[in-house]
């Protein structure tokens, strides 16, 4: 969205080479994927399910909350606006449409 653009930085272990930049659009659902990388074990120890990197399976959803926490309920959060990604280019407007209620 144009509001922010998050910045996720990735060191590999013992690595020295120059530094790399990817537009892969990533979630933070993607991080243990990446910390997980040269494992041998990618059980996840609190839910029993194996952590991949496949691809992501539905629509992505993006909602807009208050930055205040004292806005937000003691059940529940209070959300504004939602949007959803309808293909890769997430620096395109077009990209992002309304998610139907």
């Amino acid at each position: 969205m144009e509001k922010y653009n998050p910045l996720l930085l990735v060191k590999e272990r013992n690595a020295r080479f120059p530094l790399k930049i990817s537009d892969e659009f990533m979630t933070t659902a993607d991080i243990p994927s990446l910390v997980i990388g040269d494992l041998k074990t990618t059980i996840n120890p609190y839910t029993g399910t194996t952590i991949s990197s496949e691809p992501k399976k539905g629509v992505l959803r993006v909602y807009t909350a208050p930055g205040n926490q004292n806005r937000h309920g003691p059940i529940g959060f209070t959300l504004f606006n939602s949007r959803k990604l309808l293909n890769t280019n997430i620096y395109q407007a077009s990209a992002w449409g309304a998610i139907e209620k």
